[in-house]
């Protein structure tokens, strides 16, 4: 009777990985998961990411071994730099038939909301002697063509 060697089998949670929209200056994570439902030990001996939007904030350090019937997760960031569409990929290497494995990155950056901004003249506004418990006013002018409203 001839019995085939064990192998591993690297099992990828996703082929593709969309962040959606996030505003410049902020932050969205993901991970994928990495599992094995072969019969032998999966050796990944790296991990790496393209895009300078993208990163990878955990699970990084290599080699690491992925015994059958267990998993593994690699921690993933889109931080992007400017308003726009942005890919990458994530590469993983192993000592599976299937490696090595590439993942889709997608994200888009959303501008920061712009609009009028409030500058105001006065550092600081003098109410003068107030008797306790009496109201007292100031004005302050809105800027020209910009109204204020105050909710």
């Amino acid at each position: 009777m001839v019995t085939s060697p064990a192998t591993g089998h690297l099992v990828v949670s996703s082929t593709s990985l969309d962040f959606g929209t996030v505003p410049v200056g902020s932050a969205a994570n993901a991970a994928i998961s990495l599992s094995n439902d072969g019969s032998a030990p999966v050796e990944i001996s790296k991990v790496a990411v393209t895009g300078s939007a993208f990163s990878i904030t955990g699970g990084s350090l290599m080699p690491i071994t992925i015994n059958p019937g267990y998993a593994y997760s690699i921690a993933l960031q889109f931080a992007p730099n400017a308003a726009g569409a942005d890919t990458g990929t994530l590469t993983i290497a192993a000592n599976s038939a299937a490696t090595p494995v590439s993942i889709a990155l997608r994200g888009t950056g959303q501008a920061k909301a712009t609009g009028p901004a409030l500058t105001l003249a006065a550092t600081s506004l003098s109410f003068g002697d107030v008797l306790l418990h009496t109201p007292a006013t100031q004005s302050v002018p809105s800027p020209p063509r910009a109204p204020i409203r105050w909710w």
